[in-house]
C-alpha cells in the first residue's frame, strides 16, 4: 500500500478489502452504488479517479453526493469526513449537478461514526460536521472500520 494515508484508504477499499473477502470466500469487487451529484464536475483528466464525497440524502429519499473541493492527497480531514468515492472515469466529460455517478460506499464515514458513537441519534446537522480537534481521531477510526 502506498504511504500517503489518502491513496492507502483508496487502494487498500479497491485491492486490500477485495482480497481479503476471496480469502474468506466472500465476493470480491467493492460494492458500488449510485448517487445524485450536488454539484458539477469538470472535465476528468487521463486517469481514473476516485473522488471523496460526503454522502446525503434528498427530501425524495435519493443518495446525494458532494464531492470536497479541494482532492488533495494530504486533506485529511475530506479523508475522515468523507461517506464515499465518486468514480471518474478517465478523459470523463464534465458532470453537471443532478447527473447520476458511480460511487463506493466508505465504511466508517462520517455518519456511520456519528451513529456508532450517538447510538442512532439525529442525524449531523452542518455545524457539527467539521470539529478540527477531532480530524485526526476520526481518520485512524476509519481505518478500524474499514477492516
Amino acid at each position: 500500500l502506498p504511504g500517503n494515508p489518502v491513496s492507502t484508504l483508496v487502494c487498500a477499499t479497491l485491492f486490500l478489502r477485495p482480497a481479503m473477502a476471496v480469502m474468506e470466500g466472500l465476493t470480491a469487487a467493492p460494492r458500488t452504488d449510485t448517487a445524485v451529484l450536488a454539484t458539477g464536475l469538470p472535465t476528468n483528466d487521463k486517469r481514473q479517479d476516485y473522488l471523496r464525497a460526503r454522502l446525503e440524502f434528498n427530501a425524495d429519499g435519493q443518495r446525494v453526493a458532494t464531492p470536497y473541493d479541494r482532492q488533495d492527497s494530504s486533506m485529511l480531514a475530506n479523508l475522515a469526513y468523507a461517506d464515499c468515492l465518486v468514480l471518474r472515469a478517465p478523459l470523463a466529460p464534465p458532470a453537471r449537478a443532478g447527473d447520476t455517478v458511480s460511487i463506493i460506499p466508505l465504511l466508517g464515514g462520517t455518519l456511520s461514526i456519528y451513529y456508532t458513537r450517538n447510538a442512532g441519534q439525529a442525524p449531523l446537522r452542518e455545524r457539527d460536521r467539521l470539529p478540527h480537534e477531532e480530524n485526526q481521531t476520526r481518520s485512524v477510526s476509519r481505518f478500524f472500520v474499514l477492516f
